[in-house]
């Protein structure tokens, strides 16, 4: 073995890998690296109980016992340091509760300041935002773990809320998108929430099918805002050919440049941005998957959709027309098959994914379009339950 990697000492030069790397350390020591591990690892260091491989703590009368990762929260299309995990946890109000409860809980070390600053600016974000349509948190309050100061958030989890992307990727037979009619009532609710939160002047930044979800307790759909909006991890999620964060970052309006620096500023049009994440979410509800190779084909496919306004039964199909279009500017003929979207989806979509952020409506026009116009609310919740929650396919 060659000499420059026999010296590499695996167990500390890794961690010295991941200050430098993931945390930014530029000179190192053994207070560095313990620094770093505590932030990092709070999770499975810090426990107050020696009988018990998870942290459990009191707080108000209820004991909070955190169990395994369920997803992230964060800026997750900037990488792992811009993003804190969250756990399933059990709250229980004493050692005979008959009835403890599952949610799903963050949290933010205040030795990572940015993700600890990041989670206190989403819970102030997210508390004047209150709405049918907007999923809130549950509560957030601070503790003290190891001598430093932590920030907790309490989500709701899998017996309240079931997100729509979660849903898709973890039923086969949604593999290939949800129906129609699933589509328009999911969509009705989420750009009424967008609506209130633009009415505040808050732009959402990240509308897709994780963001939104069906709160089992009160059978409304909801759109996760802030300290709400997490990502679940999915068993399908490598499905995709590109995965969910770095989709998030190729699904970018045209008119962003530099990412990061735009999302941090708010140097673009921040509510035509999040009509355009509308027209990406509902590509991922009618299709499933939006694979794509890079971020100019998804500028491409969202191009031709705008300009002939109809959507195939297909993703594939799709890709497929987009790269004729390119050849010959010829709407292909329709099939024989039946369709399963109609005019008005697809010029929904097209509306939504305009290049020009000026030709987009605004989340108040988008409501008077005749795609949702068209929704039976009652008749079309009890749809929506039907086919995505108890599993039915019979649509009459």
């Amino acid at each position: 073995m060659d000499g420059f990697l026999r010296h590499v000492h695996e167990g500390e030069s890794i961690e010295i890998f991941k200050a430098v790397m993931i945390k930014g350390y530029k000179h190192l020591d053994k207070k560095n690296v313990g620094e770093f591990l505590d932030g990092d690892n709070q999770m499975k260091q810090a426990t107050s109980s020696e009988q018990s491989d998870h942290l459990s703590f009191c707080h108000n009368g209820l004991t909070y016992t955190i169990l395994e990762p369920i997803g992230t929260w964060g800026l997750g299309a900037f990488g792992p340091s811009t993003t804190l995990p969250v756990y399933e946890a059990v709250t229980t109000s004493g050692s005979n509760d008959p009835s403890p409860q599952h949610v799903a809980f963050i949290m933010a070390c205040s030795l990572r300041e940015r993700l600890f600053d990041l989670a206190s600016y989403s819970i102030k974000k997210s508390i004047p935002c209150s709405h049918i349509n907007i999923l809130p948190f549950n509560t957030h309050f601070f503790i003290q773990l190891k001598g430093h100061k932590t920030l907790c958030i309490v989500l709701p989890f899998d017996a309240q809320v079931l997100s729509l992307r979660s849903i898709i990727q973890n039923r086969p037979k949604f593999a290939n998108g949800i129906p129609q009619t699933c589509i328009a009532v999911a969509l009705l609710h989420t750009v009424r929430g967008l609506h209130v939160l633009h009415t505040k002047d808050e732009p959402h930044y990240e509308v897709n099918a994780g963001s939104i979800f069906y709160h089992i307790e009160d059978k409304s759909i909801k759109l996760a805002f802030a300290a709400s909006s997490y990502e679940r991890t999915c068993a399908a999620e490598e499905s995709n050919e590109c995965p969910i964060n770095e989709l998030f970052v190729w699904a970018q309006p045209p008119e962003v440049d530099g990412l990061l620096r735009a999302y941090l500023l708010h140097e673009f049009n921040n509510f035509k941005a999040d009509i355009w994440f509308v027209g990406i979410a509902a590509l991922e509800l009618a299709y499933g998957k939006i694979r794509v190779v890079n971020r100019e084909e998804m500028y491409r496919i969202a191009s031709y959709i705008s300009k002939v306004r109809r959507l195939p039964n297909t993703w594939e199909e799709l890709r497929t027309q987009t790269q004729q279009d390119r050849k010959n500017h010829k709407f292909p003929t329709a099939a024989e098959e039946p369709q399963r979207f109609n005019e008005y989806f697809g010029d929904f979509v097209g509306w939504c994914l305009d290049t020009e952020p000026d030709e987009r409506p605004f989340a108040n026009e988008l409501l008077m379009h005749d795609f949702l116009r068209n929704v039976h609310e009652g008749e079309s919740m009890e749809i929506f339950k039907a086919v995505m929650i108890k599993g039915c396919t019979d649509l009459d």
